[in-house]
């Protein structure tokens, strides 16, 4: 019975094990090297809308992508572009393969305050790779859209064109007037000498009127005429000669006062 017992408890031993081999295939990468490594599954489908803004997205692969060996390597290929071309910053989640065996072909990718309305690309880079050594070989791109209206832009205000002025009418220019010859100045005249004034004249002295001279008595004839009247006529001559000498007195005298 003993030996029965533990025949038994051997063939259960040798199927355990064989069953543990065929199982893992030795290197826990989920099927080998012969096996490719492609995208299994995704919690975001290519083409869909009303995506929160706040984005996280579970990607399950057919291979171990998360041990430590492929870490590095597999952080960087991933990336997530708005509808401009622009890259968006995201965040790659990946397990421990050695504490938790179930996360090791699964990768998370999150971002967080993307635009509403906006349409964005998730890549896979080609150069993911399998714990195995395996590669993904193409890129993988998932599209979607964000929910909400996309923001509206603030129109530009336009500016009112100024209106167009009237050129002002090109002025005929003025002809240059030719400068007058400076005039040469006239020599200045030479001062007339001032006229000594004539010295007046010295009134002359009121001449001494020269005494008339008395007329000499005209002799008488020896023998005294007779008038006609019995009157001598010798007293008439004398008196005669008196009155003229006595007018021409006069006249001489009035001529010197006048002077």
């Amino acid at each position: 019975m003993k030996r029965i017992v533990t025949m038994l408890l051997a063939v259960l031993l040798l199927v355990s094990l064989g069953v543990t081999v065929f199982a893992g295939n030795g290197d826990g990468s989920g099927g080998g090297k012969d096996k490719p490594l492609t995208l299994a599954s995704s919690t975001l489908a290519d083409g869909s809308t009303d995506v929160p803004t706040d984005l996280s997205v579970t990607l399950t692969f057919t291979k171990n992508v998360v041990n430590f060996t492929v870490k590095d390597n597999n952080m960087a290929c991933f990336r997530l572009m708005d509808s401009a071309g622009n890259a968006v910053p995201v965040s790659v989640l990946m397990g421990d393969d050695q504490v938790d065996p179930d996360c090791k072909r699964i990768i998370g990718i999150q971002a967080s305050g993307l635009m509403p309305g906006e349409a964005y690309t998730l890549v896979i880079g080609g150069n993911l790779q399998s714990k195995s050594g395996v590669s993904l070989g193409n890129d993988i791109s998932i599209h979607f859209t964000t929910a909400g209206a996309p923001a509206a832009e603030t129109p530009v205000p336009t500016e009112t064109p100024k209106p167009v002025e009237t050129p002002k009418p090109t002025e005929t220019p003025k002809p240059v007037e030719t400068p007058k010859p400076t005039e040469t100045a006239k020599p200045t005249d030479t001062p007339k000498p001032t006229e000594t004034p004539k010295p007046t004249s010295t009134p002359n002295p009121t001449a001494t009127p020269k005494p008339t001279e008395t007329p000499k008595p005209t002799e008488a004839p020896v023998e005294t005429a007779q008038t006609s009247g019995g009157t001598p006529i010798g007293i008439a001559v004398l008196g005669g000669v008196a009155v003229v000498a006595l007018a021409a007195a006069l006249v001489i005298r009035a001529k010197k006062s006048k002077q």
